[in-house]
C-alpha cells in the first residue's frame, strides 16, 4: 500500500505488538552512545527503550499549536553521534500527521547524514480530515534506511486483553 518492494521472507518480522517491535529495532541497531533523536512530545516507551539500548535521546520540540517541526531546531540535533531519527506519524499524543514537506526534510537529513529512521505507523489508519498518511519509507533512498514498526491492534480494536 506504501509502493515499496518487500520481500515478506526477508524483509519482515511478527512481534508481539508495536511496542515489543519498536524495541527491538532499537535494539538492533542502536550501540552504547549513539544518539537517536526524537520528536517532543514523545510516546513514553520511546525514551526507554533508547536508553536500555545505550543510545542518548535527543529532542526535537515540536511547536505547538500545529505541532509544526521546526526545519533548523531539527537539523541542529543531528551530529556525528546520530544514530537514527525516530518518526511517530500520525503521532501519538497529537495526534499530528507529518506533511509531505517536514518528511521530505527527514528524509534528507536521513541520507546525507546516513542516519537510519524507525517509524511507527500504528495509527496510519486512523486519519480524519481528508488528511493523508505518507510512509516515511516510501520516499526517495528511504526503504533501504527505514524500518518500519506497526499493528494491527489499533486499526482493528483488538488492543488489551480480556
Amino acid at each position: 500500500m506504501h509502493g515499496l518492494d518487500v520481500d515478506p521472507l526477508s524483509d519482515m518480522a511478527i512481534c508481539c505488538g508495536q511496542t515489543e517491535a519498536f524495541a527491538a529495532a532499537v535494539f538492533a541497531v542502536i550501540d552504547k552512545g549513539d544518539e537517536v533523536v526524537l520528536f517532543d512530545p514523545a510516546y513514553e516507551t520511546y525514551e526507554a527503550s533508547i536508553i536500555v539500548a545505550g543510545g542518548v535521546p535527543v529532542y526535537v520540540a515540536l511547536d505547538p499549536p500545529h505541532w509544526t517541526l521546526d526545519p533548523h531546531k531539527f537539523i541542529k540535533s543531528i551530529t556525528a553521534k546520530t544514530k537514527a531519527i525516530i518518526l511517530n506519524s500520525p503521532h501519538n499524543p497529537t495526534g499530528k500527521i507529518f506533511s509531505e514537506d517536514e518528511l521530505e526534510i527527514i528524509a534528507g537529513a536521513c541520507c546525507i547524514k546516513d542516519c537510519l529512521a524507525i517509524t511507527d505507523e500504528v495509527y496510519e489508519h486512523i486519519i480524519f480530515d481528508n488528511e493523508k498518511h505518507i510512509s516515511l519509507a516510501s520516499l526517495p533512498g528511504m526503504q533501504e534506511r527505514t524500518i518500519i514498526t506497526s499493528s494491527l491492534s489499533k486499526t482493528f480494536s483488538v488492543t488489551g486483553q480480556s
